[in-house]
């Protein structure tokens, strides 16, 4: 099939009987073409600036993302609220006995901690709120939606 397609399109074509072109004419062509063809234009100094500012911000960006604002060490728990270990006053130490020098230094002792008080906290009581009375003569229409809203709608006489 692809032979009888190739045959119709030889005889149908109008130039299969003229002989190509000189190789003259084929270079006059080629100049043509190749003189057609603009130069390349210069991208001039927009493109680099560009690139800078974007380089600039994206440097900025990661700077500032980075960077954490010098803060206060936090204090240790329980200081400053009342709930850590409270220190009794230091007293100055007993003078040892003539017996106990003859034993040996005895080790110091650890600082007692008092006990911290806290008051027992109040229970708290919800109490369930009723929804208020509708005025006399309104229509009150309610109704659940499939997440479990609960919607109520009062209705007066004067807008229905």
């Amino acid at each position: 099939m692809s032979d009888d397609l190739r045959s119709i399109l030889r005889k149908g074509d109008p130039a299969a009987g003229e002989p190509g072109l000189t190789p003259e004419e084929v270079q006059g062509m080629r100049r043509t073409v190749l003189s057609a063809v603009p130069e390349p234009r210069r991208r001039g100094w927009l493109v680099p600036a560009m690139v800078t500012a974007a380089a600039l911000a994206l440097a900025a960006v990661i700077a500032l993302s980075l960077w954490q604002p010098v803060r206060p060490p936090l204090p240790l728990a329980g200081e400053g609220r009342g709930e850590g270990p409270v220190m009794e006053a230091k007293k100055p130490p007993p003078q040892p006995s003539p017996a106990s020098r003859e034993r040996g230094p005895e080790p110091p002792s650890a600082p007692r901690k008092k006990k911290v008080v806290r008051p027992e906290p109040e229970p708290v009581v919800l109490a369930k709120a009723e929804p208020p009375e509708p005025p006399r003569g309104s229509t009150q229409i309610q109704f659940s939606t499939p997440g479990g809203t609960r919607i109520i709608w009062v209705l007066h006489p004067a807008t229905e």
